[in-house]
Formats: C-alpha cells, structure tokens, sequence
C-alpha cells in the first residue's frame, strides 16, 4: 500500500512517463515479492493486477486535478489580461472623450470669448457716458468667463492619467499583497506599448502572490519621449538559481516583440527584481 501512496506525489512532481515507469516498477515489485514468498501463479496475478490499479487509479486522480489546477491558471491569466485589456481601453476612451472636450472648449468657446473680448475693448474706447459702464462691465464679463474656460480646458487635460489609471485598475485588490505604485508619465503611452507594460506588471504581481510569498511589491515606472522605463520589487525570500516559468517567459516575448529588454534579478533573503526598458 506504501507504493500506491508513493504514485501520489510522484504524478504531482514527475512527468507522464516518469509517472507510468514507477506504476510499472512498483507492480513488478509487488508480482515479485508474492511470489517469493511462496504465492501461486493465480495470486501473483491478481495481487499484481490489484495493486498495479490501485496505483493507476491514484496517479490518473492526481492528474486530474493538477490538469484542473493548470487549467484554473490558465483562465485565471486569461481573465487577468481581459482585465487588464479593459482597463486601459476604458481608461484611454475616458481620456480621448477629455481631450475632446478639451479640444472643443478651447477652440470654440475659447476663441469666441476672445473675439468678443477684443471687441468689447474697441467698444469700450469709443463709447461714452452710461453705455461706456455697461460696456466696461461686459468686458470684465467676458474676460473672467474666457479665464474660466481656460481653467476648465487645463483641468480636464490634467485629468488624463491615461498608463496610470490602468495600472492601478490592474493591481488593485491582490489578496495579502501591499502594491505601491509610481509612475511619472511625461508623454503618452500607446496602447500597445502599454498593454505590454499592464500585463507585466500583473504577471509580476501573480508571480509575487503565487510563488515568492511576498507581502510588498514597488512598481515605478516611467515613460518619457525616448521611451518607458519599468521597475519591480517585491520582498519575497528570493532564490539562488531562476528558473523562468511560462510567465516570465511570455513577459519576455511580450517584450521584445516591441524591441524591448527585460531583466531578472534575486538571491536568497533579497527578494525578486525585474527591470523592463521599452523604445518609444
């Protein structure tokens, strides 16, 4: 029974046919210990076949569930980059519809105002009398409302956080994870460069909960007219040897697909770092 408990662990950590050359050595042991101690040829059949099922049946349980987990993994990253998807084209429609009004403000409401400010100022040197005060009056009007409209145009471009928005739509609500972000965003990011940004930094973030225990992750990121500039660390206990999984290695992909680099750095006790510089 010990080598029925044995396939457990061995189809959780083996491949397939590591898996089904244990089940196979196992049941010869078995075949074999029967008949040494004396079993007939019946026996060393039945208890062979009997306890070589019992194995089969434990190894295809577990595979059952570890090809349900993968699967889980799977759609889990799949809704993580939808998420992420969405997020920035909700984000980057909200900030098109504020340049817009922006746009639409300053250019028409704007412009008007400042005709009818210049022309209230010729009004105003050649009028006289009673009319001279209303028309004094207009001007102030139309000088404060036109300094208004300027206010509004700035602080709707001001509102425009356009990577920062999906970023932090992106990491918020890791279970157990404090996530603090920076990002200074001196130009716009496209949208393709920036869902390359998004995803990494939510792989990072998966990374972070699923295998490296971290409490704290840091993401600084900053993207400029030469191109963005992507800094992570969590303060996981580290490893002394990285094996890249499927994550980091499609992070990788993702990132030079835009003529990108990425770096990965950890040692025992000093957490993981990874260093992402993307071309404009």
């Amino acid at each position: 029974m010990l080598f029925v408990v044995t396939v457990v662990p061995a189809a959780l950590l083996l491949p397939l046919a590591g898996t089904a050359a244990l089940v196979v050595l196992q049941s010869a042991a078995v075949v074999a210990g029967t008949a040494r101690a004396g079993g007939g040829t019946d026996q060393v059949v039945v208890v062979g076949l009997l306890y070589g099922a019992f194995q089969v049946f434990a190894a295809l349980v577990v595979l059952a569930g570890r090809r349900e987990a993968e699967q889980r993994a799977a759609l889990a990253g799949a809704y993580a980059e939808l998420r992420a998807a969405s997020a920035l084209l909700a984000s980057s429609a909200r900030d098109a519809e504020r340049l817009r009004i922006a746009r639409d403000l300053h250019d028409v409401v704007g412009h008007g105002l400042t005709a009818l400010a210049l022309e209230l100022e010729v009004a105003s040197h050649r009028a006289s009398g009673p009319a001279a005060e209303h028309v004094a009056r207009a001007r102030s009007i139309a000088k404060d409302l036109l300094g208004d409209v300027r206010s509004a145009v700035g602080g709707l471009r001001g509102e425009v956080r356009g990577l920062e928005a999906a970023l932090r739509e992106a990491v918020g609500g890791a279970p157990g994870l404090e996530v603090v972000l920076a990002v200074r965003e001196e130009v716009p990011v496209d949208p393709d460069r920036a869902l390359v940004v998004v995803r990494c930094v939510q792989e990072l973030v998966t990374n972070a909960l699923r295998h490296a225990a971290a409490r704290r992750l840091t993401v600084d990121l900053t993207a400029t007219a030469a191109g963005l500039h992507l800094l992570v660390r969590d303060d996981s206990r580290g490893t002394r040897h990285l094996r890249p999984g499927n994550g980091l290695t499609g992070m990788v992909e993702r990132v030079e697909d835009t003529g990108g680099t990425i770096r990965f750095s950890t040692a025992p006790g000093r957490g993981f770092t990874a260093e992402l510089e993307v071309p404009a």
